[in-house]
C-alpha cells in the first residue's frame, strides 16, 4: 500500500523566511533551526510558511535517504518542532492553523469605508490615556523636563493648563472603552490651579488614577498629598540624577504615612547609577516596587550598547509568544491602544509622530479611529523601518520604542 510522508510544524512554532536565511523558532523553549538560501531546508521551510499549506507539507517519498532532509527532520523531532506523519496515500492531508489577530479583520473592514463610525468596537481598542495637566516645573535641577520624548513625564517649563472642562469632556469620552484608569502627569501636578476639583471630577467618575510626580516636588506639597490617600490613587515617584537621599526619605515616609500606594521610577544614565540605585533600594529598604528606565542623553551611546542593546542569544531567550510575534506583525505593543493628551490639549498616540488633533475640536473615538487607519504609531512594525525590515529576527524583537527616536536609528541591537 503506497504512503504519504506529512511533515507538519506546531502551532507554537514560528516560520519566517526573507531573501537571504529560513528560520522555525520554537517559542516554548527557545530552540532554533536556521539555514540559509539555496539550501534544501531552506526551500522546506518556504513551503511549510505558505498560506496556502497550513504548516504541512508532503516529503519525498524516499526523503530518509537525503542527509540534508532527514537531518532536517531530525532536528524538528529533537527540539518539539513537528514530525512526520506517515498516512495512506488516500488519506486526507492532515492541517494546521496559523494564529490570526483580530486587528487584521478591522483593518480590513476600516480600509473598505470612510466612515469614522466603522467599527464600533473602536473605544474598546484603547488600553491607556495619559493626560497631563500643566506643564509648570519650577525645579531648576529637574532633568526630567527633557525626557517627555523618552518617558513622558514632563516637558519644557511653560504654565500651560489643560482646562477642567476639557478633562471632563475626556472622561466622558472614555464611555464605550474598557479603561478605568489613566495616568496623570504634569511638570509639577500639584501646580495645577484646579487640583481639588480635578481629583473630586476623578472620584465622581470612578476613574483611577497613576499620578507621575518628581521627588522633590513631594516634599513641597505636602498639603495636597492627603487628597490622593485612597486606594483609587497611586503615586509613581520620579527620581533623577543626581540624588538627594534626604528628600528622597522625606516624600517616601509622607507618602507611607498616608497609606498611598507608591512606585518608585530611577532614570539612570550609566552603570554607575544602578550600582547607587541597587545599593540605595537596599538602604530604603524598597522592595519591588521600583524600575529602572535608562535614559538615553547622547552621551552615554556605550551605556546602551553595553547594557541594553540585546544580542542575538538575548532576543532567542526572551521566549516571546507565539501570539506575541504574530501581533508585533501587525501593531507596535508599545503604543497600540494609548492616547496622550498634552497640557494644550493636543493628542498624541506618540509624542515622536505628529499631533492627532486637539481634543477641543474632536473625541477620543475620532482620534483613535485615526490612528488606526493612518497607522503612524499603533502599527509601526520592523517591517516598516531599515533596517530591521531585512532582519530575520524582526519579529522576534520587542516592538519600536521611543528609544529608537531618541537614539535616531531602529536597529538597537548587537546583531545588524
Amino acid at each position: 500500500m503506497n504512503e504519504n510522508n506529512w511533515l507538519y510544524i506546531e502551532p507554537f512554532v514560528y516560520i519566517c523566511v526573507n531573501t537571504q536565511k529560513a528560520l522555525l523558532y520554537n517559542t516554548l523553549n527557545g530552540k532554533l533551526i536556521e539555514c540559509l538560501r539555496g539550501t534544501k531546508t531552506y526551500l522546506l521551510i518556504k513551503q511549510l510558511n505558505d498560506d496556502k499549506n497550513l504548516l504541512v507539507i508532503k516529503l519525498p517519498s524516499n526523503y530518509q535517504k537525503n542527509k540534508e532532509i532527514s537531518g532536517f527532520v531530525k532536528n524538528i523531532r529533537e527540539f518539539y518542532c513537528g514530525d512526520v506523519l506517515t498516512l495512506p496515500e488516500n488519506a486526507t492531508k492532515p492541517f494546521q492553523l496559523k494564529p490570526i489577530f483580530n486587528i487584521q479583520h478591522d483593518l480590513k473592514i476600516m480600509k473598505e469605508s470612510e466612515s469614522v463610525s466603522v467599527g464600533t468596537k473602536i473605544m474598546q481598542k484603547l488600553t491607556s490615556i495619559t493626560i497631563q495637566i500643566n506643564s509648570i516645573c519650577d525645579l531648576t535641577c529637574c532633568d526630567c523636563c527633557n525626557y517627555n520624548r523618552q518617558f513622558l513625564f514632563c516637558t519644557k517649563k511653560t504654565s500651560e493648563e489643560l482646562h477642567l472642562k476639557l478633562i471632563k469632556k475626556i472622561l466622558d469620552n472614555l464611555g464605550g472603552s474598557y479603561i478605568k484608569a489613566i495616568n496623570v502627569i504634569g511638570g509639577n501636578v500639584f501646580k495645577y490651579s484646579k487640583f481639588d476639583e480635578f481629583i473630586n471630577i476623578l472620584k465622581v467618575s470612578n476613574i483611577v488614577a497613576s499620578f507621575f510626580i518628581h521627588y522633590q516636588n513631594i516634599i513641597k506639597c505636602d498639603k495636597f498629598i492627603n487628597s490622593l490617600s485612597n486606594n483609587e490613587f497611586s503615586v509613581n515617584i520620579l527620581v533623577n540624577f543626581p540624588i538627594d537621599i534626604d528628600k528622597l526619605k522625606s516624600a517616601k515616609h509622607l507618602l507611607e504615612n498616608n497609606n498611598i500606594n507608591i512606585k518608585y521610577i530611577f532614570i539612570v544614565e550609566s552603570e554607575k547609577n544602578c550600582i547607587f540605585v541597587e545599593n540605595l533600594i537596599n538602604e530604603m529598604k524598597i522592595e519591588n516596587n521600583f524600575t529602572l528606565l535608562p535614559f538615553y542623553n547622547e552621551k552615554n551611546l556605550s551605556f546602551f550598547c553595553d547594557n541594553i542593546f540585546p544580542e542575538r542569544n538575548d532576543i532567542l531567550d526572551a521566549k516571546p509568544e507565539i501570539s506575541n510575534i504574530y501581533a508585533r506583525q501587525v501593531i507596535n505593543s508599545n503604543y497600540y491602544g494609548k492616547l496622550m493628551i498634552m497640557s494644550s490639549g493636543d493628542v498624541f498616540a506618540n509624542l515622536n509622530e505628529k499631533k492627532l488633533g486637539n481634543i477641543n475640536s474632536g473625541t477620543l473615538h475620532e482620534f483613535a479611529y485615526k490612528e488606526m487607519k493612518s497607522g503612524n504609531s499603533w502599527r509601526k512594525t520592523r517591517k516598516n523601518v531599515k533596517p530591521c525590515n531585512q532582519c530575520i529576527y524582526k519579529y522576534l524583537c520587542p516592538s519600536i520604542s521611543n528609544y529608537e527616536y531618541a537614539i535616531g536609528k531602529f536597529n538597537l541591537c548587537n546583531i545588524i
